[in-house]
């Protein structure tokens, strides 16, 4: 509701949606390093109203469902107040994250939250439905067009639950698993790259998408990054929380769900990581 202007990066994010209305393309029309999610979306929020009040819309309707997600997650580990507490807890310390909103790690929430889900049941159930497979491609896919850095989870929770599958005798499902999230990693990415190959974008995509940001994040060394690492973790109080809490609940869980919170510890130590792209503090 507020009457400020946009910081510079949701400026630039609203403007470029707001023109692929008028039929311009992003990274033909316009130059930025982001993924091509986020101009869809903000294509989206002003089809649904200009001026910035259908964003304000399509960001309460992601934050709200991710929330709502979550929950439905923590309650396969627990009960009704805890899981509360728990969604209560995480999703109020982002206002410390993620600013003015419009960011792309606010819209990748929901896609990791249903993830999230999707992959526990493997641990709670002992098996993935053919649509949380599904799911869990397709929302890959919006992920890898949003920022491919914040696919840490991802990578974790699928290499570990086909090890696990094929550790505990389940291999013959693999075969089932994997191209039905291939099916859904195909759905999004398939369309979208046919958007930009009709618009005359994908050769200016494959340079600002691919190109520049691997020679933006090739230019600090290994001690950058290790000091990037540490200084998240020293301006973060949350970060140290939820690393504390995993280490906790992998310690104290029972065998099949102690994997899940294993995993969980892994991702997010690698997604705290990858956040940085430039790996500037």
């Amino acid at each position: 509701l507020s009457t400020a202007y946009p910081n510079i990066d949701s400026g630039v994010f609203q403007y470029i949606g707001a023109h692929i209305l008028q039929g311009q393309m992003p990274y033909l029309d316009f130059f930025d390093h982001k993924g091509p999610t986020l101009y869809l979306i903000n294509a989206a929020a002003a089809f649904i109203a200009p001026g910035g009040f259908g964003l304000y819309l399509v960001e309460t309707l992601f934050l709200i469902a991710a929330a709502l997600v979550s929950y439905f997650t923590c309650r396969r580990f627990s009960g009704d107040l805890t899981a509360l507490i728990a969604v209560v807890v995480a999703y109020s310390a982002l206002a410390s994250f993620l600013w003015g909103g419009n960011y792309v790690e606010q819209y990748a929430l929901l896609f990791a939250a249903v993830s999230l889900f999707c992959l526990s049941s493997y641990f709670v159930k002992g098996r993935l439905a053919s649509w949380e497979a599904f799911a869990i491609g397709l929302c890959a896919a919006c992920v890898l067009f949003l920022r491919p850095n914040l696919l840490g989870a991802w990578a974790i929770f699928c290499i570990a639950i086909l090890v696990f599958m094929a550790r505990d005798g389940k291999a013959k499902d693999i075969p089932r698993i994997v191209p039905l999230a291939l099916g859904g990693f195909a759905c999004f990415l398939v369309p979208v790259l046919a958007w930009l190959v009709i618009g005359g974008a994908f050769p200016d995509f494959v340079d600002q998408y691919l190109v520049f940001n691997m020679e933006y994040s090739a230019t600090y060394t290994w001690s950058d990054r290790i000091d990037t690492f540490f200084w998240m973790l020293g301006n973060q109080p949350m970060i140290i929380v939820a690393l504390g809490t995993g280490i906790y609940a992998t310690a104290r869980s029972a065998k099949g769900k102690r994997r899940f919170w294993a995993c969980l510890l892994g991702a997010t130590i690698l997604t705290v990581m990858l956040a940085s792209m430039s790996w500037r503090e």
